[in-house]
């Protein structure tokens, strides 16, 4: 895996949030953000785009390598890119916890809207960003050479996290 991208919920401040605070984080590899209800999404990503979405709104990480990760996994994964949270990516991915932070994702995810209000947090419209220019595909491949590799975690972490059927009315096909 050389980088992943993101599908996320622009309309929603908590989300919106989420972005930038990743974005300002170190990262093993570069992440790229799309909104998940964007033109952008529908073209590259028809099965997983909010407009084609049974659950609108549902966050999805989509590897380079194919990999598809939806929901608490998605969330898993996206702390598995940064440097400061892999190893707690690596124990929340464990049987003995990953019931555990799915319950807690689930639990933010349910109620992102109301935390949005409650904290004053806008979403990308509101911010200014609406239009923000998102790094390509080929960009971020050309940045992954230098990028250090621990393919026995990654091993781990994917047998713990992979499981598309976590991602309703999405197939693999």
């Amino acid at each position: 895996m050389n980088y992943i991208t993101i599908l996320y919920d622009s309309s929603c401040g908590f989300c919106s949030r989420c972005r930038e605070w990743i974005e300002a984080q170190e990262k093993y590899f570069p992440i790229e953000f799309v909104a998940a209800d964007s033109a952008d999404a529908l073209r590259r990503f028809p099965g997983y785009s909010t407009q084609t979405q049974s659950a609108p709104g549902e966050l999805v990480v989509i590897a380079d390598d194919g990999g598809v990760y939806c929901g608490p996994n998605a969330f898993i994964m996206c702390m598995y890119a940064l440097t400061h949270y892999r190893e707690l990516a690596l124990h929340l991915s464990s049987p003995s916890l990953m019931p555990l932070a799915a319950k807690a994702f689930k639990a933010l995810s349910s109620n992102r809207r109301n935390l949005s209000e409650l904290l004053h947090l806008k979403p990308d419209a509101e911010l200014g960003n609406e239009e923000r220019s998102v790094r390509s595909a080929a960009s971020i491949r050309s940045q992954t050479d230098s990028l250090p590799s621990n393919s026995r975690a990654l091993t781990v972490f994917r047998s713990r996290t992979h499981d598309t059927s976590a991602c309703p009315g999405h197939s693999t096909d």
